[in-house]
């Protein structure tokens, strides 16, 4: 095992997000109680306020996106506002630069972690990740257009095995400011041009570390909106899940979705179902621990 206080928890969260992402680190402490490292939040718009919010949780820091990924995203959304509501998804490409840890499990601020993932601290991959939503449909990506096909026979076009950035764990071979420079400098406009598509760090993960992300299975990125495709593919299902990822559009506290979703598939409904139930214990944990915190920042300090 890695000195524990040599790894960490890292994540991408805004002011009107900090709910949202307290509820998966909640998740995460509650499935991982043996985890002494830091949590590594990555947000460029957290007020002094927004910050103690987090004080609920041990070893908490916060890293502001640097100026150079800032003016770099600014210049694309310039040349392509679609990208304005998505700034934060280039925020990830952070965690790249966070030298210092031997190993950093990234995961989006949408996940819920319902079991221990200590193996993944344990790994001896660089950089492992679980595959793309349209991998399972038997796709992979043309590198030209970003496209999902079933097959490109250009070589060196065809991108197999895409991944979804919302997990990935690293050790501290990938974590260098070199990579961390060439992934922000990947962040131009040019690079969009002949691509019909909104993919923003995770296009731009995929294209600079082709084959040699090492894919692990759909448990450590389950999302339900895949699940037939997930079982036929790897024959995981939500019940083996040990991080549960609502992506897109499909989160539990977007309820005109969860309401159309229920209608198709109970595997909707019992995701949902185990969201809610950790949001719950996460709003009972953080009353009790302001609670606490509140009654220590009142004890008389003794010279």
């Amino acid at each position: 095992m890695t000195k524990s206080e040599n790894i960490c928890l890292a994540t991408v969260t805004t002011a009107s997000y900090i709910q949202w992402t307290m509820t998966m680190m909640f998740s995460f402490r509650e499935s991982n109680p043996w985890f002494s490292g830091d949590f590594v939040v990555i947000s460029p718009d957290l007020t002094v306020e927004d910050r103690s919010r987090f004080d609920i949780f041990p070893k908490v820091r916060f890293i502001t996106p640097s100026n150079h990924l800032l003016s770099r995203v600014k210049e694309l959304i310039n040349v392509q506002p679609a990208f304005a509501r998505l700034a934060p998804m280039f925020y990830s490409l952070e965690t790249f630069g966070l030298s210092g840890y031997s190993r950093v499990l990234f995961l989006d601020s949408d996940v819920l972690v319902v079991k221990s993932v200590r193996e993944l601290f344990d790994v001896t991959v660089p950089f492992g990740a679980c595959a793309e939503s349209c991998w399972y449909q038997g796709k992979g990506r043309r590198i030209d257009t970003y496209e999902a096909v079933e097959n490109y026979q250009v070589p060196g076009l065809f991108l197999e095995n895409p991944i979804n950035s919302g997990f990935m764990i690293l050790d501290e071979s990938v974590l260098t400011p070199l990579n961390y420079d060439c992934l922000v400098r990947l962040i131009e406009p040019e690079l969009w041009t002949n691509k019909n598509t909104l993919h923003a760090d995770q296009l731009i993960i995929n294209l600079y570390f082709r084959d040699k992300i090492t894919l692990f299975n759909a448990s450590y990125n389950y999302r339900p909106t895949s699940s037939a495709a997930i079982q036929a593919k790897e024959g995981v299902r939500l019940e083996d899940a040990m991080i549960i990822h609502y992506f897109r559009q499909y989160k539990p506290w977007n309820f005109a979705e969860v309401f159309n979703l229920s209608q198709g598939d109970m595997v909707h409904i019992e995701a949902f179902r185990i969201w809610y139930a950790y949001y719950v214990e996460f709003l009972k944990y953080n009353h009790l621990k302001r609670k606490i915190n509140l009654l220590k920042s009142d004890e008389p300090r003794h010279s």
